[in-house]
């Protein structure tokens, strides 16, 4: 029961403090960095990449974020590990990886654009 004059706080909130029935996209793991556990919560689409960069780096996922959190100029580790796997996509992102791929400036040079392609 509420006191006299108070004023309703109209939907109930969850514990993240968003109105109750509004999911999350956002996955939450466990990571060590200097031996102390930390969470981090990443959407799934970036998981998969961070994953599939330590996978192709043949490193764990404790290591590239020990990596990440000395040298990240980010506010937060999980900012530094969302702006890591960008850049990491960016790099590998150059004409020479397009090229290497059949796509980008040489897959247009070659008149390929008539298929539709940009």
């Amino acid at each position: 029961m509420s006191k006299p004059g108070a004023k309703s706080a109209g939907r109930s909130k969850n514990v993240a403090g968003r109105p109750a029935g509004d999911a999350t996209t956002l996955v939450n793991r466990n990571v060590t960095i200097e031996g102390r556990r930390t969470s981090l919560r990443l959407e799934p689409t970036m998981w998969d990449a961070f994953d599939e960069i330590c996978h192709r780096e043949t490193i764990t996922r404790n290591q590239l974020c020990e990596t990440i959190y000395q040298f990240k100029h980010a506010s937060t580790l999980t900012a530094g590990v969302r702006a890591f796997v960008v850049n990491y996509y960016r790099a590998a992102a150059t004409e020479d990886g397009h090229a290497s791929m059949g796509h980008g400036a040489l897959y247009r040079a070659r008149g390929n654009q008539r298929r539709g392609f940009p």
